[in-house]
């Protein structure tokens, strides 16, 4: 009888503590295990550092992308994980190792043909007079052992490769308006096609490289914003020169015109935005489940509400999750979509910096990223996955906060 009673005393315990350990991961209740870490010391400082060329008080990551199995990152540094490594630097997990030496930041990467094509906001312009480096960036290649300064061999012209700046445009100078893309295996961005004239300097024109040489597509506008391949069409998010912007959608298409008998076959820029209230500012695109997203700050397209965020399947617009914040990059890891987004906090609160989208929702990767910035301080900008971990890199003017983040889980 003693042991019948201390069984069913077991029996009631074990009970009762399956109950309670049910209750503890009820959804109601969730224990999240996910959190943002350090990457590495990025050297912000988090160890003064200071020479006769350097004076640092803040750092900032523009552009992640894994190339030949590391994790390249770029931007305006010039210290991180505790070595002196300036604006280029890549990752393999554990240890930072230099690239090679570079006169200013990082703005924009892309991998093309098996080379790192990277484009660099120079410090040193002496080279050059104002007018022929307007508004522009160097482009410099890396092969895994060195790095070289492109040049521009096109219609004459020979000298040394510039494109239009990644970051600038017709609101906001720390928005991503001139991005590059690939696009029927060639490589297109907006290259400075100036001679000797100084005031050449500002014509820029939409190239394509195939690997040999350049050539373009005599599209007349100096400004496109983001480039995007997308089923067989090239388009763009931004048209204009100098100072008159168009922010939209835009295909390019070709058209055809007669002139004393003869037809001529010419490229156009077509919005496809479609109806909207106040013109769309799109600053990310991404390829998702067959639909381009795009992100950026609008209340409308295409003739339906759908605020800051939309789904575009080549023809027609639908909504896809209205998002209440701006978002800054949009990514596709492993079949899911992330999003950043530009502002960390502002007057005290949290805002969203980072989601994924679950199903139809987006699901906060927010966490605990305000341990590493400041009220009014820190924009994070760029997202990239690398061995199996999500990176957050982007900007912060409080010394000695991180800028280069990963999320454990």
């Amino acid at each position: 009888m003693k042991n019948l009673l201390y069984l069913f005393l077991a029996v009631t315990i074990f009970a009762c503590s399956s109950d309670d350990d049910n209750n503890n991961n009820d959804d109601s209740n969730p224990v999240s295990l996910s959190e943002w870490v350090p990457g590495s010391d990025l050297g912000n400082p988090q160890k003064e550092y200071s020479d006769s060329n350097s004076n640092l008080v803040s750092a900032t990551i523009s552009k992640m992308i894994e190339y030949n199995g590391e994790l390249y990152v770029g931007g305006d540094f010039e210290v991180i994980g505790g070595q002196i490594i300036r604006y280029l630097a890549r990752w393999d997990g554990s240890s930072w190792s230099s690239v090679g030496e570079l006169g200013g930041k990082v703005e924009d990467m892309i991998v093309f043909q098996g080379k790192l094509y990277i484009q660099v906001k120079e410090n040193d312009l002496s080279y050059q007079n104002e007018y022929q480096c307007h508004d522009c960036n160097r482009i410099y290649t890396w092969d895994g052992s060195s790095i070289i300064w492109e040049q521009l061999d096109y219609a004459g012209i020979n000298k040394p490769l510039y494109s239009k700046s990644a970051f600038g445009g017709s609101n906001n100078s720390n928005k991503k308006y001139e991005q590059w893309t690939i696009h029927d295996n060639k490589l297109f961005a907006y290259i400075s096609t100036s001679a000797a004239s100084s005031w050449d300097g500002y014509r820029f024109e939409l190239l394509w490289f195939n690997g040999d040489y350049w050539q373009t597509y005599n599209v007349q506008n100096n400004y496109h914003g983001v480039l995007k391949s997308y089923k067989g069409n090239l388009y763009a998010t931004l048209i204009g020169s100098y100072s008159t912007f168009e922010a939209g959608f835009y295909k390019l298409g070709i058209e055809e015109a007669w002139d004393s008998g003869i037809l001529y076959t010419f490229f156009q820029w077509i919005n496809v935005a479609g109806e909207s209230l106040s013109e769309p500012e799109i600053l990310t695109i991404a390829e998702y489940n067959e639909n381009l997203i795009v992100g950026g700050n609008f209340e409308t397209i295409g003739g339906i509400v759908s605020e800051n965020i939309a789904s575009y399947d080549g023809n027609n617009w639908s909504t896809f999750g209205n998002w209440s914040y701006e978002p800054y990059e949009l990514k596709v890891f492993n079949n899911q979509l992330y999003v950043s987004f530009y502002f960390g906090n502002w007057n005290g609160n949290d805002f969203e910096r980072v989601a994924i989208l679950n199903g139809n929702s987006w699901s906060s990767l927010l966490y605990n990223l305000s341990d590493y910035d400041m009220a009014g301080n820190g924009t994070f900008r760029t997202i990239e996955m690398y061995q199996n971990y999500l990176y957050l890199g982007g900007s912060n003017t409080v010394s000695g906060t991180n800028n280069f983040l990963k999320l454990t889980q």
